[in-house]
């Protein structure tokens, strides 16, 4: 469940407290992460102690820690659309707006929502070793919540595996859709660069849960040693899921797959 929290939701009336900064430090370490230098003022901000930028930016840098190891990607831009604090940074005092600690709990909770994104890699065999085929699934793990649509882009080591065209008759790679999402919205697969970029959409109005296959994909093993999966989510090329209430974020981690000497 996503933290709840004070005087939710804050606004351009609500005196910024060192309640507010405490719940977010406690969530963000909860959650494993901190900044990189550090807490100003010790973990916890005492009731006097006069809330500064320097706090804000802080919880920013340690929240973006959090997403970076969830492969999360980059936290989005301040809503003000500066950061707090500028030159006079932790030096002098310098404005903090609510929509600061709005944004920062947000990241917080989106993080707290994000839905784990893996490759499924129980039906490999015992030993792969190089010339054999196999099958790796892309699931996301819904748990109760409905899906309208996920896309994810992953990328593979062309050196150590070939991608096997599940699709003969279309043009270019492809890969399998699942069957729970029935409008396929891409499947391009750059065997070269080892990209691939898929989407799909449910067209079910209230969408699809559960253990979901996104995608299955066929591999041949090259070379032998172990080689990486790894989910890329960025600008350019996202890694997420939407229901009913918007974007989901979706957190990876890599696979690793070992070709064995023949």
């Amino acid at each position: 469940m996503p933290t709840t929290w004070t005087d939710d939701p804050i606004t351009n009336e609500t005196p910024i407290k060192a309640t507010h900064v405490n719940e977010l430090r406690t969530a963000v370490a909860n959650a494993g992460g901190a900044p990189p230098g550090g807490w100003t003022d010790g973990s916890t901000v005492g009731t006097t102690t006069p809330i500064r930028a320097k706090h804000v930016v802080e919880l920013h840098d340690a929240i973006q820690t959090l997403w970076t190891g969830s492969a999360l990607g980059v936290v989005p831009a301040w809503s003000s659309g500066m950061p707090p604090g500028g030159p006079s940074l932790g030096t002098a005092p310098s404005p903090i707006w609510s929509s600061d600690l709005g944004d920062l709990r947000r990241w917080v909770n989106l993080r707290e929502t994000a839905l784990p994104i893996l490759v499924d890699l129980s039906h490999l065999p015992t030993a792969i070793h190089p010339g054999d085929t196999f099958d790796v699934d892309i699931v996301v793990d819904t748990g109760e919540r409905g899906l309208h649509g996920v896309q994810f882009n992953l990328d593979y080591d062309p050196t150590a595996l070939q991608l096997v065209d599940r699709d003969p008759t279309s043009e270019g790679l492809q890969a399998t859709a699942g069957t729970l999402l029935g409008e396929h919205l891409q499947n391009l697969i750059d065997a070269a660069t080892g990209h691939i970029s898929f989407a799909a959409a449910s067209l079910y109005s209230q969408g699809v849960g559960g253990w979901l296959v996104v995608a299955t994909i066929t591999f041949r093993g090259t070379a032998a040693g172990t080689t990486m999966l790894n989910f890329v989510n960025t600008s350019e090329r996202p890694t997420l899921a939407v229901d009913k209430n918007g974007v989901v974020l979706l957190f990876a981690t890599a696979s690793t797959i070992t070709i064995s000497p023949s």
